[in-house]
């Protein structure tokens, strides 16, 4: 069945689609708000144009999902290779295949092998300086907002960002300007930092980045891909946000697998596979698509980044050699080095702040998939070292207490999902709770971030009762508030929350509930059918 094989070929489509989950930043009218001037760096996903200079040109993101006419399609034309694969028991055909049929979809905006653009693609009709002071009653967080091609080297997209940043001190005549940056945006500014220094920074907020990586990357780049049966559910759950019947079959039934340990046993049976050709494929796909982009090599996580640059590259060193030297320089530069460098801004006068979000599911592809995330990069990273628990768990009552005995306590969350005092700023980091990854409302700016601006001093979480360490984004106000315990359990935690102690009887009620939920929903259906002839 089509569906089925779909199904099968998930974790290699991912491979693909998965990787521009991080939307780029928004613009608009700003704020007034900080007396400095703020530039923002936007994270990945400005449009890449097939001529750089002309606006009017072709737009080459593939970062939609795949069409269904291509799915049927390629399904269709693999299920031959597929088989004779198995009944050989050699995949190469079948690889070869797979790869023909997604490249042509992915390989508009890949780079060459030394991580250039070598087809006259990008968007530098969009790198432009800013010409004009724009204060009103102070800088709003977007007035100078940096886009640039996000497929780049981040050390090549930082020498733009100094120069926007000294055009910025020019024209408002400012010693310093103030940073917000986003996802990507981090790694941008991490890496202008580690080449230009900070003395030209007074305010620097990190917004859902990944300090120590995007596991998802890591996963996907090194072929370490781990999917966790528990975590899938959750995702299925959390995605699927409907209450049409389709989705409620898809929910049911996948609650019934993980439930009977069906889907535990249908998760190994597609690592089997992947097993079998991810050695072929994945390198192939990467290096035609997102893995020839140096800025995605500074996403994956230190522990991942010897796998996976052997994986991609390791059989012809000599020919991927340019895009190697970009990617190990900011491995060994900045990735290694991240505390170190935020910590020197600090003993350079800066203020630097981080804001990370949490109550969603993982992508769950990778070991860690089950701990608490903004649904696209861990809290543990975003944060750079919170204690979390898992996504549908607490930190426990033992280590509550312990943490009352060591006098930290104050910076665990009311839901008891996360601990800061063991981040890297523990007093200057935020948790927004209900937040996803992509979405960056305008609160954030007209609140969080302009109290953060116009603090006279350098602001710590417990300053300020209106904007305490632990948030709440409401979606249907898209305001924020602080997290209690009457609002600390969330729509989207009540969608996921399941209990996986494993006891006879829970599991038994469990299938039972799944089991009448099908019954239902096919009684209804049939009931509508008999109702149609009658009528």
């Amino acid at each position: 069945m089509k569906r089925k094989l779909a199904k099968l070929m998930s974790v290699f489509l991912v491979l693909c689609t998965v990787l521009t989950a991080i939307s780029s930043g928004i613009t608009g009218a700003s704020a007034a708000g900080s007396p400095i001037p703020v530039v923002y760096i936007e994270g990945a996903g400005a449009t890449i144009y097939a001529d750089t200079y002309d606006r009017n040109s072709e737009q080459l993101n593939s970062d939609g999902p795949i069409p269904e006419g291509m799915i049927n399609s390629i399904i269709s034309q693999l299920a031959k290779p597929l088989l004779d694969a198995y009944l050989k028991n050699d995949f190469t055909d079948y690889c070869d295949k797979l790869v023909e049929l997604f490249e042509p979809y992915y390989s508009r905006m890949a780079l060459d092998e030394n991580g250039e653009p070598s087809n006259g693609a990008g968007n530098k009709c969009r790198q432009t300086l800013p010409t004009r002071n724009t204060y009103k009653n102070g800088y709003g967080v977007f007035d100078y907002t940096v886009t640039y091609d996000w497929r780049l080297d981040p050390f090549e997209t930082a020498r733009y960002l100094n120069d926007y940043i000294n055009r910025v001190k020019e024209i408002t005549g400012s010693g310093k300007v103030d940073i917000v940056c986003r996802c990507l945006g981090v790694n941008i500014f991490l890496a202008y930092v580690a080449q230009y220094g900070s003395d030209s920074i007074n305010k620097c907020i990190m917004y859902a980045g990944g300090l120590r990586g995007f596991e998802y990357c890591g996963a996907l780049f090194s072929g370490q891909v781990e999917v966790d049966s528990d975590s899938l559910e959750r995702y299925v759950n959390s995605s699927m946000s409907g209450d049409d019947d389709t989705q409620r079959i898809l929910k049911a039934i996948v609650q019934v697998a993980n439930t009977s340990f069906m889907l535990k046993w249908g998760v190994k049976e597609v690592m089997d596979f992947y097993e079998k050709i991810y050695e072929n494929v994945t390198p192939r796909l990467l290096r035609e698509s997102h893995g020839s982009f140096p800025s995605y090599w500074s996403m994956v996580p230190v522990e991942y980044y010897d796998a996976a640059k052997e994986l991609n590259f390791g059989k012809e060193p000599e020919k991927y050699a340019g895009m190697i030297e970009k990617c190990d320089r900011y491995h060994n530069e900045v990735a290694m080095h991240v505390d170190d460098l935020i910590n020197g801004m600090i003993e350079n006068g800066v203020e630097v702040y981080n804001v990370a979000k949490y109550g969603f599911q993982h992508i769950p592809i990778n070991r860690g998939s089950e701990y608490q995330s903004d649904n696209t990069v861990g809290l543990i990273s975003s944060s750079d070292g919170a204690t979390v628990s898992e996504t549908t768990k607490r930190l426990s009552d033992s280590y509550i207490n312990a943490a009352e005995e060591k006098g930290t306590s104050k910076y665990i969350s009311v839901d008891r999902c996360v601990d800061a005092s063991t981040c890297l700023l523990p007093d200057h980091t935020w948790f927004v709770k209900n937040l996803e990854h992509d979405n960056m409302p305008r609160c954030m700016e007209y609140d969080l971030f302009t109290t953060i601006f116009n603090s006279s001093d350098y602001m710590t979480v417990f300053d300020d009762p209106a904007h305490p360490q632990y948030m709440l984004f409401n979606r249907d106000s898209k305001t924020l508030s602080p997290l209690t315990a009457e609002n600390c359990i969330t729509d989207e935690e009540k969608k996921m929350q399941s209990d996986y102690t494993g006891s006879t009887e829970l599991l038994l009620n469990k299938l039972i509930a799944a089991i009448r939920n099908i019954v239902d929903i096919i009684k209804n259906f049939i009931k509508t059918i008999i109702g149609a002839a009658k009528g």
